[in-house]
């Protein structure tokens, strides 16, 4: 195994007939521009390997064939790495392995890779695309966390569940196509993509998490699949311009604030398969004009139609008044 001693006695070319590199072999070695390993036998390159190779850094990196895996935060706040290849042999990228790369701008994962680790790209501000390889099932915790230049991914249909804040503040993200094969989305996953127009929600996802599309202001549709039961507290929190909700029959309960700050929405059916609204659900969504609630509606929370336009707000007291089950117009 290569470790520190040997580093300070050959320097930045590792030789052949070393099988491995331990675990924080080169952290923060700021001299390095260019790392050339030569091993032909190695299987693995430690946690935090090159990590924290700053200032006039590690730009590229040219790794041998025979690795099957890279650890956790091998790469990590390499702040002037732009390429690295990953050999085909590959099949585990760490957690947080290229975390604070800020200057990656592309990088090609090969269809060998069954795992990406939990922030793997987190806060690569300079990634544009990526291909998630058909072996990967789980897209992990912050792996995308504030990929601001991300415009384009594509996520395969080995893919079952996408991690909590995966995509969060993602700018440039506008539309991503996700497959029938996710069953759960986790919290946070798309908080702040200002971007984002456009998202299917496949028919199998069975959970969509709390504040889930929260802040995705140029959200204009969503259609829910009739496997949702519940729709999470702050799930579409301010989405200033989403218009058209579809919610099915399937849904028992609406979360707190769910809808909190649409300023767009216009109109809504609450089908009457729902028993429970969250407080604040419907606060300052001040073009709304038409709502239905249906009588087995048991639970309705605080201040659910405050900032709404005040007529609405008259209209509600005498449907609770006068008759439970009814649409407010």
């Amino acid at each position: 195994m290569f470790g520190i001693e040997d580093r300070e006695y050959y320097g930045k070319r590792i030789p052949e007939r070393y099988s491995g590199i331990a675990d924080g072999c080169s952290k923060g070695r700021n001299e390095l521009k260019k790392i050339d390993i030569l091993l032909r036998n190695v299987a693995m390159i430690g946690n935090e390997c090159f990590s924290e190779c700053l200032l006039e850094s590690l730009e590229s990196i040219i790794l041998p064939t025979t690795i099957t895996k890279i650890g956790n935060g091998c790469f990590d706040k390499c702040t002037i790495l732009t390429t690295v290849n990953i050999p085909t042999n590959v099949s585990k990228i760490g957690d947080l392995c290229f975390n604070k790369c800020t200057r990656l701008r592309t990088i090609n994962i090969p269809t060998s890779v069954s795992k990406i680790g939990d922030g793997c790209f987190k806060e690569c501000y300079s990634l544009k695309s990526i291909n998630i390889p058909t072996r990967v099932r789980r897209i992990g915790y912050y792996c995308f966390f504030q990929c601001t230049s991300l415009t384009t991914i594509n996520i395969p249909t080995s893919v079952t569940y996408i991690g909590n804040w995966c995509f969060a503040y993602c700018e440039s993200l506008k539309s991503i196509n996700i497959p029938t094969s996710v069953i759960e989305i986790g919290e946070y996953c798309f908080i702040g993509c200002s971007s984002l127009q456009s998202i299917n929600i496949p028919t199998n996802v069975i959970e969509i998490g709390n504040n889930c599309f929260f802040g995705c202001s140029s959200l204009e549709r969503i259609d829910i699949p009739t496997s949702v039961r519940r729709i999470r507290e702050g799930c579409f929190y301010d989405c200033t311009s989403l218009t058209t909700i579809n919610i099915p029959t399937s849904v028992i309960e609406i979360g707190d604030e769910c809808f909190y700050g649409c300023s767009s929405l216009t109109s809504l059916t609450i089908p009457t398969s729902v028993i429970e609204i969250g407080d604040e659900c419907f606060l300052g969504c001040s073009s709304l004009t038409t709502i239905s609630i249906p009588s087995r509606v048991s639970l309705i929370g605080d201040s659910y139609f405050n900032g709404c336009l005040e007529e609405l707000k008259e209209k509600e007291v005498l449907r609770k008044k006068y008759n439970n089950d009814c649409v407010i117009v």
